[in-house]
C-alpha cells in the first residue's frame, strides 16, 4: 500500500521514514525544490538522529513537489493543518477515495 505524506519537514519525513521502515511505500511532497532533489539521492542534512541512516536504506521512498501526485496515494498524511482546505479543494477535483490524516498541535 502507498502513503502519500504533505510535508517533508522533520515530523513528516520521520513519520514517512518510518512508514516505509515497516514495509510501506511512501511518497513525501515539499515545496523547497532542492530539498526533494537531496531526498531522491538519500541526502537529507539534519541533527535528527537516525534520519540520515534511514533515508539511506529506504527502497520505497521517494519525494515530489507535487501535491497532486500525493493526493492520488490511498492514504494521505499531513501534519499541516493550514493545508486542510487546500488540500480539500483538491480532493474534490481529483477522484479520490482515501483515509485524510491530519495532526496540528491547536493553538489558542
Amino acid at each position: 500500500m502507498k502513503i502519500g505524506v504533505i510535508g517533508a519537514g522533520r515530523l513528516g519525513l520521520t513519520f514517512a521514514l518510518l512508514c516505509e521502515k515497516a514495509g510501506y511505500d511512501v511518497i513525501v511532497s515539499d515545496k523547497r525544490e532542492d530539498y526533494v532533489y537531496n531526498l531522491n539521492h538519500n541526502v537529507c542534512n539534519t541533527n535528527e538522529p537516525f534520519i540520515q541512516q534511514m533515508l539511506f536504506g529506504a527502497q520505497r521512498f521517494s519525494a515530489t513537489t507535487d501535491n497532486i501526485e500525493i493526493i492520488k496515494t490511498p492514504i494521505l498524511f499531513s501534519h499541516l493543518l493550514q493545508l486542510l482546505q487546500q488540500l480539500t479543494e483538491i480532493m474534490i477535483r481529483v477522484p479520490c477515495s482515501k483515509l485524510l490524516m491530519i495532526s496540528s498541535k491547536l493553538q489558542n
